[in-house]
C-alpha cells in the first residue's frame, strides 16, 4: 500500500468513525432501558423472545391485542438476525446487555454503509468527490433521523445492504468480463435479495436496477456477457425471496412482493426479448426505436400471467380484489399511498396526481435520456449539463433540511426539486453521452470518472436511482434515506467538477467569490442542524456550553466572512464609471444578507429552546419522560393480566417497559385511540359497555398530545358506494340544506394549522356543522346563525359552540367556554364535498370534550388512578375501568 492510499484509507475511517460517534451521543439518555421510536420496541421484544424461548409465537399479541399479529404473514428474518448477532457478540463480550448490543446496531451498520458509499463514489467519480460525499452524509441531519443508537428497526440494515449491493453491482461492470464479474453480480443479487426478504419495500429498491437494465439493454452493444451478468444478479434474488419473503404476498403488503419478485423476472424477459431483436440486422433499428416499449409490454404480460398462475394455484381470489382496491383508491386504507402523511380522499384528481405524476415524470425522464444519447448538438448538451449542475446544487442544499421528508407538489421547495429532477436527467445523461461516445471528441474528464470503460453507462444508475426514489418517495417512509445518498454524491460531484474545471482559470477576485458562495452554502447547512455545536462538544468533551458555542460560531462566521468577502466588497464598493451604482447596490445586498445569516445563526444556536445537540434532541428515548413514568407506574401498580387501552406508539413502550398488554393496531397510521373515541367516548352507555366487553379493557391511558391528535379531522365527501371509507350515515331528521355533515374519514387527514379559515372562492358561509363520530350516533355542534356570517377575504374565523348533541342528550355552554376554529375551502352553501373541511377544538375545549364530558357522563364506569404532575407540559392520566 502506498503512502497516498494509506492516507486516503485513514481519512475514510476517521470520517466514518465520526459518523458513528455522532449517532451514539444519545446512548446515555436511553438508560439501558428505553429505545428510540415505537417500532424498535417491537423488534427488540421479538429478538428477546427468540433468545429466551428459542422461537417466536405463531400469533403475536403485544400491540395487536386481542386479534394478534399473524407472524406467518410476516418475515421474521430481521429479529432472527438481531438475536443471532447478540448471541455471537455475547459469547465474546458477556458483560454487555441485550439492550446495549442492539442499541449499537444502527450506528455500526451506518458506519460500514458509509464506507461502501465512499467506494461507490470513488468508483464513479474519483477520491475527491468520494471524500466530500462521505463527509456530507456522515453528518447530514436528514440522514441521521432513523440511524441513531437505539433505533432498532430495519432502516440501518437497509442502508447497509443497499450501498453494498450497489457497489458490488458496479464492480460487475469491468473492462475484461470474466468469472470475477459474474461473482460480483451474484453477490450483489444475494445482498439485495436479503434486503427484499427483510423489508417488503425492497421491491422499490430493485426497481432501480431493473430500470437501469432496461436502459442499457437497448444499446446496440449489449452483449451476451451483459445478459449473463443480469442472470447471475437475478438468480439469488429470486431464491432468497422465495425462501424468506413469500409470506408477504398473503397480507396487505402484497403489492411490494409483486415488485420484489415479479418485476425483476419480467424485466429479465424483456431484456432477453430486446437482445434477440438486436441480433437480427433488420431488427436493429426497430429495437433501438421500440425496444423499450416492447420490453415493458412483455414485462406487463409476464406480471399478469404470474399473478394469474399463483391465483389459480391458491384458489384465493380475494387478494386480487384487495390489490385492485389499493390501486384504485391510492389514498385509501392500505392504498399505495397509505404511508403518506398527507392522506387525501379518493377522487379522480388525486388518482391522476399519484399515477399521473409518477408516469409522466418517468416517461419524460426516459425520453430525455434517449434524446441525450442520440443528440449530436454539442452546445445544447453543454447547456443542459450546466443546468443540471445548478439543479444538483439546489437538490443538495434543500436535501439538508430535515423537514423535507414528504414532498408536497404545490410547495416552492418541491417545485424546485421537480425542476432539478428534469435537469438531472438531461445533465447526467449528457455527461454519460460524452463519456460513452468518444467519437464526438469531447474531453472525457467532464465526468471525472475513475472507470476507464463503461463509465458513462454506470452513471445512468445514478439517474435511475434519483428518479425512482423521487417518484416513489412520497409512498415510502424511508424517502430521505434513499434520496440523501444520491443527492450527496451528485452534489459533491458537481462541486468537484466546478472546482477542478474553473478554479485554475479564476482570478483572485473570482476565487474568493466562489469560496464565499460555498461558505454561504455551508452556513445554510449548519443553520439547519447543530453540527457546529456538536463538533465543539466533541472537541472539548462537553465542557463548552451550547449557548457559548453559538457565540463562538457567530464570531468565527464573522471572521471567515471578513476574510472571504472583504476584498469582494471592497472591489464592489470602489467601482468606477457607470457601474459604480450597481456595484454598490450588490455590495450592500451582500452585507445585509451576511448580517442576516449571522444573526439567524446566533439566534438558532444561542437560544434556550435549541440549546441541545441534534442527536440528543432527535434521538432521545421514546416515549418522553412523563409517559415513561406512567409506564413504570403501570408496571408496579396494575395486575399482570391487565389490558391497557392506549395509543399504538405509547402501547409499544407499555408492552416492553411496563410489561402489560395494550389494545392498539399497528396496521393503521391513525391510532386506535381515534377509533376508540368513535366507539367509546362519543358513544352511548350501551356502546361503551360493548366496547369494554369486546376487548376486555381494564385501564385507559391518555396523554394530552394524544388528545391533540383527536382534533376532529375530516374531509367532506359525498357519501356513496364508491367512498366506502367514509364513516357516515346521516340521520333522517336532518337535511343537507340545514346541516353540513362532515364524516370522519381515516384515509383523508390533511395536515393543516389550527385557527385557520381559507376560502378560495368569493364566499364562505356556514350555518351549522354535524360531525358523526360513531356508526349509530352523531355528535352535532350547533351554532347560532349570527356567529358564522358570510365573510370575504378572511383568513381566520372563530367558531363558538353553544350546544353539543350526542345521541338524544344535549349540553349547553356559556359564551366562550367551548371554542373551535374551522378550516374550509370553497362555497359550503353549494355542498362542495370534494373540498377539505376540518374543525379544530381549542386545547381547553378538547380537555373538557374528551375528559370532563365523556368520562364524566360515564363516571360510574371509570376511576382516575393516576395523573402526571400538574407542572408537566404533557399531561398523562390513567383510569381504571369499573365493572
Amino acid at each position: 500500500m502506498t503512502v497516498q492510499k494509506g492516507i486516503l484509507l485513514a481519512l475514510v475511517l476517521i470520517i466514518a468513525s465520526f459518523g458513528v460517534y455522532l449517532r451514539v451521543q444519545n446512548l446515555k439518555l436511553l438508560e439501558e432501558r428505553y429505545l428510540v421510536g415505537s417500532d424498535p420496541y417491537r423488534y427488540f421484544r421479538q429478538a428477546r423472545l427468540i433468545i429466551e424461548e428459542g422461537k417466536l409465537p405463531d400469533v403475536e399479541m403485544a400491540r395487536n391485542f386481542p386479534e394478534g399479529l399473524n407472524l406467518a404473514e410476516r418475515s421474521t428474518l430481521f429479529p432472527k438476525l438481531l438475536a443471532a448477532s447478540y448471541k455471537g457478540i455475547h459469547s465474546i463480550f458477556p458483560a454487555h446487555s441485550l439492550h446495549h448490543v442492539l442499541s449499537l446496531y444502527p450506528p455500526i451498520s451506518v458506519g460500514i454503509a458509509l464506507i461502501f458509499l465512499f467506494l461507490i463514489a470513488h468508483h464513479l467519480f474519483g477520491r475527491f468527490t468520494a471524500l466530500l460525499t462521505l463527509l456530507m452524509l456522515a453528518a447530514l441531519p436528514i440522514f441521521m433521523q432513523r440511524t441513531l443508537a437505539g433505533y432498532i428497526d430495519t432502516d440501518p440494515l437497509i442502508v447497509l445492504l443497499l450501498f453494498a449491493g450497489i457497489y458490488f453491482y458496479l464492480l460487475s461492470f469491468q473492462e475484461s468480463f470474466g468469472i470475477l464479474e459474474l461473482v460480483c453480480a451474484g453477490i450483489a443479487g444475494g445482498i439485495l435479495g436479503m434486503l427484499s426478504s427483510i423489508w417488503p419495500g425492497g421491491g422499490m429498491v430493485l426497481l432501480i436496477f431493473c430500470a437501469f437494465q432496461l436502459l442499457i439493454s437497448w444499446e446496440k452493444d449489449y452483449t451476451r456477457a451483459d445478459l449473463y451478468r443480469f442472470a447471475c444478479w437475478l438468480l439469488p434474488i429470486v431464491l432468497l425471496i422465495l425462501g424468506f419473503g413469500t409470506n408477504y404476498w398473503k397480507n396487505s403488503q402484497s403489492v411490494f412482493t409483486v415488485l420484489a419478485l415479479y418485476v425483476p423476472l419480467a424485466t429479465f424477459c424483456a431484456v432477453v426479448t430486446i437482445f434477440f431483436l438486436q441480433q437480427s440486422k433488420r431488427c436493429v433499428r426497430f429495437s433501438q426505436r421500440f425496444g423499450l416499449p416492447v420490453g415493458l409490454f412483455v414485462s406487463l404480460l409476464l406480471i399478469c400471467a404470474s399473478v394469474l398462475v399463483l391465483t389459480l394455484y391458491s384458489r384465493d381470489f380475494s387478494w386480487i380484489e384487495g390489490l385492485i382496491q389499493r390501486l384504485r383508491y391510492p389514498y385509501g386504507k392500505n392504498g399505495v399511498m397509505e404511508f403518506v402523511g398527507e392522506l387525501q380522499p379518493t377522487t379522480w384528481k388525486n388518482w391522476q396526481k399519484v399515477y399521473g405524476t409518477i408516469g409522466l415524470t418517468t416517461i419524460a425522464g426516459f425520453s430525455l435520456v434517449a434524446y441525450s444519447y442520440s443528440s449530436q448538438n454539442l452546445w445544447r448538451s453543454l447547456i443542459q449539463a450546466g443546468l443540471g449542475g445548478a439543479g444538483l446544487l439546489m437538490i443538495g442544499l434543500i436535501g439538508t433540511v430535515p423537514e423535507v421528508e414528504i414532498l408536497d407538489l404545490f410547495s416552492i421547495q418541491s417545485t424546485l426539486i421537480l425542476l432539478g429532477n428534469f435537469c438531472l436527467f438531461v445533465s447526467l445523461a449528457s455527461a454519460a453521452h460524452f463519456r460513452y461516445h468518444k467519437r464526438l471528441g469531447i474531453d472525457p474528464s467532464i465526468s471525472l470518472s475513475a472507470t476507464p470503460i463503461n463509465g458513462g453507462k454506470l452513471h445512468l444508475i445514478l439517474i435511475v436511482w434519483f428518479v425512482i426514489t423521487w417518484n416513489l418517495g412520497s409512498a415510502a417512509v424511508r424517502f430521505h434515506l434513499f434520496l440523501a445518498p444520491v443527492a450527496a454524491i451528485l452534489t459533491c460531484h458537481f462541486f468537484s467538477w466546478l472546482l477542478q474545471k474553473t478554479l485554475p482559470r479564476f482570478s483572485r477576485f473570482q476565487t474568493q467569490f466562489l469560496l464565499g458562495f460555498i461558505f454561504l452554502a455551508w452556513l445554510m447547512l449548519i443553520n439547519a442542524s447543530d453540527i457546529f455545536s456538536l463538533g465543539l462538544q466533541v472537541l472539548t468533551f462537553g465542557r463548552i456550553d451550547i449557548s457559548l458555542s453559538g457565540r463562538i460560531q457567530f464570531l468565527l462566521t464573522l471572521l471567515i466572512t471578513a476574510v472571504l468577502f472583504g476584498p469582494i466588497l471592497q472591489e464592489m464598493l470602489s467601482g468606477k464609471g457607470g457601474s459604480i451604482l450597481i456595484h454598490r447596490a450588490v455590495g450592500a445586498i451582500c452585507v445585509v444578507l451576511l448580517i442576516w445569516l449571522n444573526l439567524t445563526g446566533l439566534y438558532a444556536f444561542g437560544s434556550v429552546e435549541r440549546a441541545v445537540i441534534w442527536g440528543a434532541r432527535q434521538g432521545g428515548p421514546y416515549p418522553n419522560k412523563v409517559v415513561r413514568t406512567a409506564c413504570e407506574w403501570l408496571k408496579e401498580n396494575v395486575p399482570q393480566n391487565a389490558v391497557i387501552a392506549a395509543d399504538w406508539g405509547i402501547g409499544s413502550a407499555i408492552n416492553e417497559v411496563g410489561r402489560r398488554t395494550t389494545i392498539v393496531d399497528e396496521e393503521q397510521n391513525i391510532p386506535r385511540i381515534l377509533e376508540m373515541a368513535q366507539e367509546f367516548f362519543c358513544g352511548t352507555e350501551d356502546a361503551a359497555r360493548q366496547f369494554l366487553e369486546k376487548y376486555g379493557v381494564t385501564h385507559l391511558l391518555l396523554s394530552s398530545d394524544e388528545l391533540g391528535k383527536l382534533n376532529i379531522h375530516s374531509a367532506a365527501l359525498q357519501p356513496s358506494a364508491e367512498t366506502s371509507t367514509v364513516w357516515f350515515q346521516p340521520g333522517p331528521e336532518y337535511t343537507p340544506e340545514t346541516w353540513h355533515y362532515i364524516p370522519i374519514n381515516e384515509s383523508a387527514l390533511p395536515e393543516f394549522q389550527s385557527d385557520d379559515i381559507r376560502c378560495q372562492r368569493s364566499e364562505c358561509s356556514i350555518e351549522s356543522v354535524s360531525i358523526p363520530l360513531t356508526w349509530e350516533n352523531h355528535l352535532i355542534v350547533k351554532t347560532p346563525p349570527e356567529v358564522l356570517i358570510q365573510r370575504q377575504n378572511k383568513t381566520r374565523q372563530k367558531l363558538t359552540v353553544k350546544e353539543v348533541i350526542i345521541g338524544e342528550q344535549s349540553w349547553y355552554f356559556p359564551e366562550g367556554q367551548l371554542n373551535a376554529s374551522i378550516w374550509c375551502v370553497g362555497n359550503m352553501n353549494k355542498q362542495s364535498y370534494h373540498n377539505y373541511q376540518t374543525i379544530y377544538l381549542s386545547e381547553a375545549a378538547r380537555e373538557w370534550f374528551l375528559v370532563k364530558l365523556f368520562l364524566g357522563e360515564h363516571s360510574n364506569r371509570f376511576k382516575l388512578v393516576y395523573e402526571s404532575e400538574a407542572s408537566d407540559k404533557l399531561q398523562v392520566k390513567v383510569w381504571e375501568v369499573l365493572r
